[in-house]
């Protein structure tokens, strides 16, 4: 089986392709639209099947176990523990459908769960605009 580039070198190859001209398109990689993940140490995680439901998400972030990566364009991060409840008050109205692509705001977010062979979750969030 080849290798696979990890999240960090897909991200800075997205960013190298990056011409500078605005609002020209950026390609970057999407773990959700791949579904697999390798991280910055080459764990490879790969997206459980079926849709992730708000309680499921909620359990996940509640978990200081599961490490929450959040993704928008070329920027990865992870969330903190202590940042999950603000950041779950952020993203619920969208994953509810409250909110959600409109005129006014063009923000979406698509979540994920990973596993990995030890059967560790990673929960990953991608911002889309």
């Amino acid at each position: 089986m080849g290798r696979h580039a990890t999240i960090t070198e897909s991200v800075e190859s997205a960013e190298a392709a990056d011409a500078g001209t605005c609002g020209a398109w950026v390609a970057f990689a999407s773990p959700l639209a791949e579904r697999e993940f390798v991280d910055e140490d080459g764990v490879r995680w790969q997206l459980r099947r079926g849709t992730l439901k708000v309680p499921r998400l909620e359990q996940l972030l509640r978990d200081p176990y599961v490490r929450v990566l959040h993704q928008q364009g070329t920027d990865l991060r992870e969330v903190p523990v202590e940042d999950r409840a603000a950041f779950l008050a952020l993203i619920r109205p969208y994953l509810k459908g409250v909110r959600g692509p409109s005129a006014h705001d063009l923000t979406d977010f698509v979540i994920g769960e990973f596993k990995d062979d030890g059967h560790r979750s990673l929960l990953f969030i991608e911002e889309h605009c």
